[in-house]
């Protein structure tokens, strides 16, 4: 028999997978003219969060919609390691690194798929660039 953070463990989102969440508890003040009930993130998160019973996993959004830039970093569908449960990426997305956040697991739907470790990467560096300020750190594992 399987210990329970063992059965937890198989069933939270890990680094680089990309969920569905309701868009809903990602923004403070949404659009009700553009109101989607899920919306694809990136999970940003180490194993040693996730194994001490922290419910709060951070995400970054994925969106369609504008230019890249700084705080918006390509993801395009080539990127995908994995696809899977009927998730079709956008030819071109972008991971809205601005808007990384936590967000209580028991809001995520389902695994959508896997990014590339070199794509992740990229996005992780963007993020503690810009929007956290790091200077210099060291991503090798």
């Amino acid at each position: 028999m399987e210990f329970k953070e063992d059965v937890l463990a198989k069933l939270l989102p890990k680094s680089r997978e990309v969920w569905y969440v309701d868009i809903n508890k990602l923004l403070l003040h949404g659009d009700p003219k553009h109101k989607k009930p899920l919306k694809p993130v990136i999970i940003v998160a180490t194993k040693e969060c996730l194994k001490h019973g922290c419910r709060l996993i951070n995400i970054i959004p994925l969106t369609s919609q504008g230019q890249p830039d700084k705080f918006r970093f390509p993801v395009p569908k080539k990127c995908y390691e994995d696809i899977e449960n009927d998730f079709n990426p956008r030819t071109f997305s972008l991971s809205l690194i601005q808007l990384y956040q936590p967000l209580d697991f028991k809001f995520f739907s389902k695994k959508c798929g896997l990014l590339d470790l070199d794509s992740y990467q990229q996005i992780k560096e963007a993020l503690c660039k810009y929007v956290i300020g790091y200077t210099e750190h060291d991503f090798s594992p």
